[in-house]
């Protein structure tokens, strides 16, 4: 017995099912049913099989095929169960195209379809079941199922019957015991493959009746990529050495609850990327398999399932998996082979991340972040990232988020709810995403030991200027442009405006300059109909500008910040007269750099501060 009997099992379970107009699961589950009358049907069937192939227009089918030409002698199917297997199988592939309603009426027909469940042989009295035919029995149970749903799921050619054409042929590697006759010597093997098999194949069924159609390659990759793995990580007969049952997880719970789940989130990642599956890319495939063979690993460590919920397992699953099939390079050793102990180290830096960090918001901010985190560094970072002997990139990418949810905590210390009320959680996260694109786009922030602690300084000092803006004069929206625009200056900067080893966000520069414009804007403002222009976007790029200057001047600028609240009442005072925001901005910074550089610029007439704004020249007060 092998592969094709076993799809020949399946594929003819589904014929017989559509003959009889329903679900012939009980035919293929209740023995008793059937198996009395096989000997008899096997030889119907094998009459039937005979005089079709040994038509004249047929026998060329047989003799020509080198295949199949061992197995017939005297124009009849040899009595041996590799040539029923080859035989019977060419047989019903070539009555597929037929209709089978149109056949529906020959009782012989109906009882060879009952029969060919039970062709490849039956419960054997005195050695067991055969493996094969319990795969093959519980693979047609759950097709049976689906095919009842959705015919054109399991007819053939189709995604339904592919999969489990891909199933089949590769259980032979997959579980190297299912010829052994003697099978109680791998039960706990067997059993668990076909219980992992099964499982896989309700979940991608499940999930290609709502995606429609989905490609060969990628289906392959699914059984390659995913229920290989599994089996590799708990397929084995024995406990590994040190390795005690009763302090892992039950892998019927695993397999219950985790493996359905991660089938379901594979097939949709892979899916999204079939064309790296489509030219064979040998490289994004070893990865795939390591990444899942990782997780399966992991999830059965007692220490992980206590950081991570299933379903939270299965959010990173799938993270990781894009990431796999996007840069497979970062999950190869030294030697180019996909290594799982990398991304086994990658989804334990992920889990002592979400350990080690408490969310401040309480908001699930943390585990987007961390998310997110693992996406900018793995796809954007420089190589220097991924390449780095003292910081691996798998605990850099791991640390980022939480490194940007602790800065913004540090700023809003107190304030947590604060926060919350300014930026939705869709607002929240697209603001720590921006902290982590500019990291990881500039490599320093995030490997440096000098620098490492700079993403979390930049953060605690920009959201503490945030927490300042007591009448949010400054939107969500444009607090997140704001920010996108100064981690620019700061990327270009490094060490000016926010330095890395300050502990406190108030003791930064930046955060510095950022209140001594928002805190007397505040204070001054009453309205849009009020006297003051220092709100919205004009605002955001007043601090801009402030910031700008801060770093052309460095730090002797920081004696005269106290100035900028003069800057802002005599640009108000412009309001008054009726200035557009143009104006008001062009003699902010024309008066904030006089300011800032030392100068007096009380004295100034109005006469003076009008020209300046209307045309950005004025006498520069000594």
């Amino acid at each position: 017995m092998g592969p094709h009997t076993a799809l020949f099992v399946v594929r003819s379970s589904i014929r017989l099912a559509a003959v009889l107009g329903g679900n012939a699961g009980g035919i293929v589950r209740e023995d008793d049913a059937a198996l009395p009358e096989i000997d008899e049907w096997l030889d119907v069937l094998t009459d039937e099989v005979s005089t079709f192939f040994s038509h004249p227009e047929n026998e060329p089918l047989i003799t020509g095929n080198p295949a199949l030409a061992p197995h017939w002698e005297n124009m009849s199917v040899k009595d041996t169960p590799e040539a029923r297997e080859a035989i019977f199988s060419t047989y019903f592939d070539l009555l597929g195209p037929m209709s089978v309603w149109q056949r529906s009426q020959n009782s012989t027909f109906i009882r060879a379809c009952q029969v060919a469940p039970y062709v490849i042989g039956h419960w054997r009295e005195e050695e067991g079941p055969v493996p094969w035919l319990h795969l093959s029995r519980s693979l047609a149970d759950v097709a049976l199922s689906h095919a009842h749903i959705n015919p054109s799921l399991m007819v053939r050619g189709a995604s339904g019957d592919v999969l489990i054409e891909q199933i089949v042929d590769r259980t032979p590697r997959m579980l190297p015991s299912v010829d052994d006759s003697n099978w109680e010597t791998h039960a706990r093997q067997n059993m668990f493959f076909e219980r992992a098999a099964r499982v896989f194949l309700k979940s991608a069924l499940c999930n290609i009746d709502q995606a429609g159609s989905v490609s060969p390659a990628v289906l392959q990759a699914l059984v390659e990529g995913v229920l290989e793995p599994m089996v590799e990580a708990f397929g084995h007969d024995e406990a590994a050495p040190g390795e005690d049952d009763s302090q892992r997880p039950s892998l019927i719970l695993l397999t219950e609850s985790l493996f359905g789940s991660t089938t379901a989130m594979a097939l949709n990642r892979l899916q999204a990327h079939p064309s790296a599956f489509e030219s064979g890319s040998i490289a994004a495939m070893g990865a795939v398999k390591a990444v899942s063979k990782a997780v399966f690993l992991e999830a059965a460590d007692p220490r992980m399932r206590s950081i991570m919920s299933d379903s939270l397992m299965v959010g990173v699953y799938g993270t990781v998996l894009d990431i796999a099939i996007d840069r497979p390079e970062l999950f190869e050793n030294k030697k180019g082979i996909p290594s799982t102990s990398i991304a086994a180290q990658l989804i334990e830096d992920i889990g002592e991340a979400l350990a080690v960090t408490e969310d401040p918001f309480h908001s699930g901010l943390l585990t987007d972040l961390v998310l997110s985190g693992l996406r900018e560094v793995a796809c954007r970072g420089p190589a220097q990232i991924r390449s780095t002997d003292a910081l691996p990139w798998p605990r850099v990418a791991a640390q980022a988020g939480a490194r940007v949810l602790i800065g913004l905590a540090d700023g809003y210390e107190g304030q947590e709810n604060a926060f919350m009320h300014l930026f939705s959680r869709e607002q929240a996260l697209t603001l720590g995403e921006v902290f982590l694109r500019r990291a990881a786009v500039t490599t320093d922030m995030l490997v440096k030991p000098r620098l490492t602690g700079e993403v979390r300084a930049i953060a605690g000092g920009l959201a503490r200027g945030m927490a300042s803006d007591t009448k949010a004069l400054l939107a969500a929206e444009q607090w997140l442009a704001l920010c996108e625009d100064v981690l620019k200056l700061v990327a270009a900067n490094p060490g000016v405006l926010f330095d890395g080893s300050a502990g406190d966000p108030d003791e930064q520069l930046g955060t510095k300059v950022i209140k001594s414009v928002l805190s007397p804007s505040s204070a001054a403002f009453t309205g849009r109909d009020g006297a003051s222009l220092a709100f919205g976007p004009t605002l955001a790029v007043a601090v801009l500008m402030a910031l700008r200057a801060a770093v052309r001047m460095g730090p002797d600028v920081e004696p005269h910040l106290p100035k900028i609240a003069v800057v802002l009442d005599r640009a108000n005072g412009l309001a008054q007269q009726n200035a557009c925001a143009q104006q008001w901005l062009q003699l902010f910074e024309t008066l904030l750099i006089q300011a800032l550089s030392g100068d007096d610029i009380s004295g100034l007439d109005d006469s003076t501060v009008m020209k300046i704004a209307t045309n950005g020249q004025g006498a520069m007060v000594h």
